[in-house]
């Protein structure tokens, strides 16, 4: 079946401008309250950054989904989603840093004073 044909792209249409329009708010919320989360200062920035940097651009892309008159849809469609996608990885990137820092550091054995 052609989800194009038989009217299901709608679906698809209206879950991608959700997801997008929820991530960079999601992606400015983030930046904005990154200190309680355990975010730094510069990654809390950056993904504000990200978050902003994508909502400009979230009704160009639609007016130009929607009446295709702007012939850049992909680039558009870039300009909102990989500003989400990177402020996803702030967050995991912080988590995974703060896990190493306080993981303990695996001693070495020498086998000179083991018996």
């Amino acid at each position: 079946m052609n989800p194009v044909g038989n009217g299901r792209i709608v679906f698809h249409t209206l879950g991608a401008r959700a997801v997008v329009l929820a991530g960079s708010v999601t992606a400015v919320a983030v930046g904005a309250g990154g200190a309680r989360v355990g975010l730094g200062t510069r990654r809390s920035v950056t993904s504000i950054a990200l978050g902003t940097a994508g909502l400009p651009a979230f009704p160009l892309f639609t007016a130009d989904a929607l009446t295709g008159r702007i012939r850049n849809t992909g680039m558009l469609e870039r300009a909102v989603i990989y500003p989400v996608t990177s402020s996803r990885a702030l967050p995991g990137s912080s988590l995974a840093i703060a896990r190493r820092a306080a993981a303990p550091v695996p001693t070495v054995l020498d086998p000179r004073t083991t018996s």
